[in-house]
């Protein structure tokens, strides 16, 4: 059979006073007693500190170690400071690297720190080449985006600053921008954070430029007799930069196709001629052959033109007809 004691107070040998209940209040220690200050105030599920009037000290929380020979203690402010509020914890411990930040009303919440994250880099943008005044989805490769940057674009030669039409902080390390550029030029990528923290990018990444233009028609490139030895047609196209032509992969290679059924041509990437030893194998049969060539220049940018050429037979003479 347990038994229970009912009391009020408990003291210690010397006759002190170590827990008092009176009403709500329960108090623990005693003025000037170095665990608790003065006493404790349980109400409603709310536990309060008291601080002690008489030694102007405020309430304070010690917590020991296991040994009791260190503690952490939480203090209130002073009275002067009028400071009623209360902090509420966030519901999880947080990733590496992050701090504690309030939202003004005292709810607390695990956040970045830019002065630990650091500057931001830029790394890369995907694709490198844009074309001139056309809307583009440009992707930024790099590290330490934080909520809120802000995203330049640097022209190389005269330093004028372009913003994106829009951008998306995908996450920490990349950055999607949707730009349309007017001004050909290379750019370099700047982005600031929001504590004015900012990198900008090694190099120009950015390279804006009109693009290749296709300067023969699309359609047909000519009638060529079966057979025909020598040049059959050339396309030409202009740029900024080097050019380099090729012909697309698939049904396009009938062009270069050297056995039945192909036009047996030969295609020089660098001058976009075509040429044949014996066009179409010189195969009695009329056939037009399709094919889209694309010219590339030095900054990656491409365009493509549908072509076709058709073999003719029963011509006398031979030769080349376009």
């Amino acid at each position: 059979m347990s038994s229970i004691i009912k009391v009020n107070n408990v003291q210690n040998t010397s006759g002190e006073t170590i827990i008092k209940k009176d009403g709500t209040v329960t108090t623990v220690g005693n003025t000037g007693d170095s665990v608790v200050t003065t006493g404790v105030t349980t109400l409603g599920g709310t536990t309060t500190i008291l601080g002690n009037t008489a030694a102007d000290t405020d309430g304070k929380i010690i917590l020991n170690c296991s040994q009791n020979t260190h503690g952490i203690g939480i203090q209130a402010p002073p009275h002067s400071a009028a400071a009623t509020y209360t902090l509420t914890l966030p519901i999880n411990t947080g990733t590496n690297q992050q701090v504690l930040t309030t939202n003004g009303s005292g709810v607390l919440a695990w956040a970045n720190d830019q002065v630990i994250t650091g500057f931001p880099t830029i790394t890369s943008a995907s694709p490198a080449s844009v074309v001139t005044s056309t809307v583009t989805s440009v992707v930024l490769a790099g590290t330490n985006f934080l909520a809120g940057c802000t995203v330049e674009l640097v022209n190389s030669t005269t330093g004028a600053i372009l913003l994106p039409a829009s951008f998306v902080i995908n996450s920490t390390t990349q950055i999607t921008l949707s730009v349309n550029i007017s001004v050909n030029g290379a750019y370099f990528v700047r982005v600031e954070n929001t504590n004015g923290l900012a990198g900008r990018s090694s190099s120009a990444l950015i390279t804006v430029s009109t693009g290749p233009q296709w300067q023969t028609a699309t359609g047909t490139l000519g009638t060529i007799v079966g057979g025909f030895s020598g040049t059959v047609a050339t396309v030409v196209a202009t740029g900024d930069a080097t050019l380099a032509y090729s012909v697309l992969s698939g049904s396009s290679q009938i062009l270069l196709q050297t056995s039945s059924g192909g036009a047996n041509c030969t295609f020089n990437t660098s001058t976009g001629v075509i040429s044949s030893s014996n066009f179409a194998l010189n195969d009695g049969t009329a056939t037009t052959y399709n094919f889209t060539i694309r010219v590339t220049d030095g900054d990656g940018q491409t365009a493509d033109r549908a072509f076709s050429l058709t073999s003719s037979y029963g011509a006398t003479g031979g030769g080349q007809f376009n």
